[in-house]
């Protein structure tokens, strides 16, 4: 709590004397309120739409919003999305976690992107396992669709997709300073050149993390590299990305242990060209990811010695080769037809482990003392898990047509995907958007109806696993998600608002199941086929020539799947005072109680989470920025059944200050 004050005393003593004085305003706060109530997506049909006229429910951050929410982890932004919410659980680490519609669950039900490329892989599924930290401070604007995306984006856009769109044309230097030891570096650099345009973005970031009061008091520290450069033409645009993220100690496969260890390293290559521009529009994409993860997690509930823990994780590899093509032409005036063709290689390239007790005689884990080893063995291949190496094949074609009929107020979006993965299933993902606009008033209003189906086919981990923790299952068969739509959206001059309801029929969902409780031994398996229905709202208001407020709201009218929030809300301010900018923001989540055997209980009553962030544009060229997520450092547990009590701490007080220098 020292520092906190201290950070904002500093601010605060060269800040409010300046408040006076006038500067150059920063591009990042240049978008005026009016501006951001119309900025237009292209995630929801693969062109640029309004919101209001986006045949999905979207929700975008621009770079302007994102500084002012605070955060550090783009996947954070989740809290401030209707419909769902991210918290942290424990999937070999304590990585992000979402909740999206009443589902809580590790299976990957969000697809996330990075420049329109999959982070969600093949033998995890779920993109924070890899991919556990995505630095705020790189982002041009993150894209949300809240509901099925299958119709355009395949498997994993089930819940909701999101799509982070890096910033490739800011010059910046910044170096940053926060609690428990948090340092930071971010460069950015862009410059135009007779051969095109190149642009490279880098952030560093470590912390030791906070201490928490579980196990042997482990704290939760943070080490990440981002790194992304890019070339492009008129026509051509070449990109490479890697990524390091280390989150070690804190909780990793049910147990907390200072020795517990998680790093992922990935690396991504593409190359896009633009074929045909104007009345036919055809490009294609050709890329290339490839990811690592080592990890080991401390097992308990083991009749061991004490000096001799038994620390197991996977070291594997996955790696995902992917063309895509997409075609657009104008029909005629009121008429466009978008198609597109996807070919994809996702494969398992490496199922190793990561264990303190080897026998290299045998060639398995043996838990006898005699084969002990500290540190850990590390092998790159284990006969155990050879079944994981598996290879998928997919091809997948798409087609939509959007029909305008201006006379009648009306928009209409039909389409379908055709997912086949070779030995796995093969999936249409229809969807249907009816939209209306009222005549216009001083109040602009449209309604819409909305029809989409999604699916998540299973990943090597939920088929083929074999180890302590879980047990694969080579019958399990896709998730199937449809989902309905009742969306009524108003706009004035200075604010919008948005309702949402939806109905989800959820077909065939893999959850894990226990089948030893003592050892906390899982297996997977298609457990249910259940509704659940929900009514999402939104408002943004202009409160004066200076500030603005945004409010989200979240009622699910059936119980989550597995336990989670039925009520949750959020709510941003921002103030702008000349060089100036102040936000602060709430988040509210309601209570969860669940009981499980032998009379366990978990309960976390309902609690609110603050936090606030202040940029001051010292000049033209400078700034200083302080951002706060949990302000009052709350202690809160979220639940997690691989826990043996069910509590994962959530995330204590994060804070930076920022000195930036644009050039």
């Amino acid at each position: 709590m020292f520092r906190f004050c201290f950070y904002f005393t500093l601010v605060g003593s060269f800040v409010f004397p300046a408040l006076a004085e006038q500067a150059s305003s920063d591009e990042l706060f240049s978008l005026s309120f009016e501006q951001l109530l119309d900025v237009q997506v292209d995630i929801a049909s693969k062109s640029a739409e309004s919101q209001s006229l986006a045949p999905s429910s979207v929700t975008l951050f621009t770079r302007q919003q994102i500084a002012q929410l605070g955060v550090h982890n783009a996947y954070q932004l989740m809290n401030y999305v209707p419909g769902m919410q991210l918290t942290r659980g424990d999937w070999v680490g304590a990585v992000p976690k979402e909740h999206a519609r009443g589902v809580h669950l590790d299976s990957g039900n969000i697809l996330v992107m990075i420049n329109g490329e999959r982070l969600n892989e093949v033998s995890f599924g779920k993109a924070s396992v890899y991919t556990p930290y995505i630095p705020a401070q790189l982002i041009e604007r993150v894209e949300f669709i809240r509901g099925p995306g299958s119709a355009l984006y395949g498997s994993n856009a089930f819940l909701g997709v999101m799509n982070i769109i890096l910033s490739d044309d800011n010059n910046a230097l910044s170096v940053g300073i926060g609690e428990n030891a948090r340092q930071q570096l971010t460069g950015q650099w862009h410059q135009a050149t007779s051969l095109g345009r190149i642009s490279a973005n880098i952030a560093v970031e470590k912390t030791n993390g906070q201490d928490y009061d579980v196990a042997d008091n482990v704290r939760d520290p943070l080490y990440s590299v981002f790194a992304n450069t890019q070339f492009s033409t008129e026509r051509l645009t070449i990109n490479a990305r890697y990524q390091r993220t280390e989150l070690n100690e804190f909780l990793n496969l049910g147990g907390y242990s200072p020795d517990n260890r998680h790093r992922s390293d990935n690396y991504a290559a593409s190359v896009a060209y633009q074929w045909l521009q104007g009345d036919h529009d055809l490009s294609s994409q050709l890329s290339y990811t490839e990811h690592h993860i080592e990890a080991q997690g401390l097992v308990e509930g083991l009749n061991l010695p004490e000096n001799m823990p038994y620390f197991v994780g996977p070291n594997w590899q996955s790696s995902e080769l992917k063309f895509v093509s997409d075609y657009q032409h104008q029909l005629h005036a009121n008429s466009t037809l978008f198609a597109g063709v996807e070919l994809r290689r996702d494969e398992q390239t490496q199922a190793g482990v990561v264990t303190s007790y080897f026998n290299d005689q045998s060639g398995f884990i043996e838990l006898n003392s005699e084969y002990y080893e500290n540190p850990s063995r590390v092998q790159s291949r284990y006969r155990e898990f050879s079944d994981l190496e598996h290879r998928f094949d997919a091809q997948a074609g798409y087609v939509q047509v959007k029909q305008q009929l201006p006379d009648f107020g009306l928009t209409a979006f039909f389409g379908a995907r055709y997912d086949h993965v070779n030995g796995i299933d093969a999936r249409w993902s229809p969807r249907a958007s009816l939209i209306y606009e009222l005549p216009s008033g001083d109040i602009r209003h449209v309604l819409k109806a909305q029809y989409g189906e999604s699916f998540r086919t299973p990943v090597t981990n939920e088929l083929y696993s074999n180890d302590d923790i879980t047990s694969g299952n080579a019958d399990l068969s896709s998730e199937v998600i449809k989902t309905t739509e009742l969306v009524w959206l108003a706009q004035g001059t200075q604010w919008k608002s948005e309702v949402v309801l939806f109905d989800n029929a959820l077909e065939d969902f893999i959850d894990l199941v226990m089948v030893n409780e003592q050892q906390q031994a899982f297996t997977f398996a298609n457990v249910f086929s259940t509704t659940m229905q929900g009514i999402e709202m939104s408002a943004q208001s202009q409160l004066g020539q200076y500030s603005d407020v945004q409010i989200n709201y979240t009622q699910l009218f059936d119980d989550p799947i597995s336990p989670s929030f039925k009520r949750f809300a959020s709510v941003a301010v921002n103030m702008q005072l000349e060089t100036l900018t102040l936000s602060a923001n709430a988040l509210w989540r309601d209570s969860v109680e669940v009981f499980g055997a032998n009379d366990k209980r978990f309960y976390q009553g309902a609690y609110v989470l603050l936090g606030a962030a202040l940029h001051w544009q010292m000049d033209e060229h400078t700034r200083l920025s302080l951002k706060v997520e949990n302000l009052t450092d709350k202690d809160y547990d979220t639940f997690d059944a691989r826990v043996f009590d069910g509590r994962v701490p959530g995330y204590g007080r994060q804070s930076s200050l920022t000195y930036t220098y644009q050039f």
